[in-house]
């Protein structure tokens, strides 16, 4: 049945003009992706075209439980995700997790959009976010590091403390 269908496009010429929209739709697709207005969400960078971070910025404060939402360049991940600490100011880490693209093809030297989810239990007062790129070999030449200063409060709307941040797609 699928095969006769192929068959009366290609009888009409129609596979070309087929094709044609189905890449147009896609593109369309692709095209509205989420954008982010640098007036509208402050960001924050320590190396541009390396890794953004929108939602917070440094020296800033941040609850208890928050959202880091940023883009990486696609090298920064390793199957996806990167990983992510929270340090106090004696150097104990009090958050450990990964970093999630949430869109794209993470393994291209591109813009790739990321979000973690943190919850530092009940900590509060200054800290270090870090971010490291997932580089998986021995070369030290190939290690990064993120790093941001914020200050932790306490989170008074407990009724949000426990919803995670959404995917931004």
């Amino acid at each position: 049945m699928l095969r006769d269908f192929f068959r009366g496009l290609a009888k009409r010429g129609l596979i070309p003009v087929s094709v044609f929209l189905v890449l147009a739709a896609f593109s369309v697709w692709v095209g509205t992706a989420p954008r982010y207005d640098e007036e509208e969400y402050p960001s924050y960078q320590q190396d541009p075209g390396e890794l953004n971070i929108f939602n917070i910025l440094e020296g800033g404060t941040v609850p208890q439980t928050f959202g880091i939402i940023g883009v990486a360049n696609g090298q920064w991940f390793f199957d996806g995700s990167m990983p992510v600490e929270v340090v106090t100011p004696d150097g104990n880490v009090i958050w450990t997790g990964l970093a999630e693209a949430t869109a794209g093809d993470y393994m291209k030297d591109i813009e790739i959009p990321f979000i973690a989810n943190v919850d530092v239990g009940n900590y509060v007062g200054p800290v270090e976010i870090s971010i490291r790129r997932a580089y998986q070999g021995d070369d030290p030449a190939y290690d990064k590091e993120f790093r941001m200063q914020i200050i932790i409060e306490v989170d008074t709307t407990s009724d949000q403390q426990d919803a995670p941040m959404e995917d931004l797609n």
